[in-house]
């Protein structure tokens, strides 16, 4: 949904993903409008940050909001923003 509505704005998504029953960390990668097959690791990586086995996202677009990105992120799924943000200089 999220590329669906936002799909020229967001230029690619990148992600490690726990699944739950499923002991390998999950690969997401989308460009643009493109979703790519995800892939497995074969063991969460053992170091920080990784190392916790929290999903984590990131997001690279333009003309966006982080507040757009959390609130479809929210709706679709109730999945809850951390106040961790980049932004390009």
């Amino acid at each position: 949904l999220l590329l669906q509505v936002y799909g020229e704005r967001i230029l690619r998504i990148k992600g490690m993903l726990n699944v739950v029953g499923d002991p390998q960390p999950r690969i997401l990668q989308c460009v643009q409008h493109s979703v790519y097959p995800p892939t497995s690791l074969a063991a969460w990586p053992d170091t920080p940050p990784c190392n916790d086995r929290k999903s984590r996202l990131v997001f690279i677009v333009r003309d966006l909001g982080r507040d757009d990105v959390a609130d479809m992120l929210f709706s679709i799924g109730g999945i809850a923003a951390e106040p961790e943000t980049g932004t390009a200089a």
